[in-house]
């Protein structure tokens, strides 16, 4: 479970109607996710990431999947 005081980068102009979605992977700090979502990894048979690109601070990660 996440706390929202640790999500770093939360939009200022979130809908209140839409729900917050947070990623982590591993040690990295906690983020919001505004991309496509499975309810299990186990929906995909092979993920590839295409690009990592960081800009202003920013990690914008693009990613193909099957």
């Amino acid at each position: 479970m996440w706390c929202l005081s640790k999500v770093k980068n939360i939009p200022f102009d979130l809908p209140d109607n839409k729900p917050l979605r947070v990623v982590s992977l591993g040690d990295h700090e906690m983020v919001p996710c505004g991309g496509s979502h499975v309810r299990s990894l186990g929906e995909l048979n092979r993920v590839e990431v295409t690009r990592i690109k960081h800009k202003k601070g920013n990690t914008v990660v693009s990613y193909a999947f099957d």
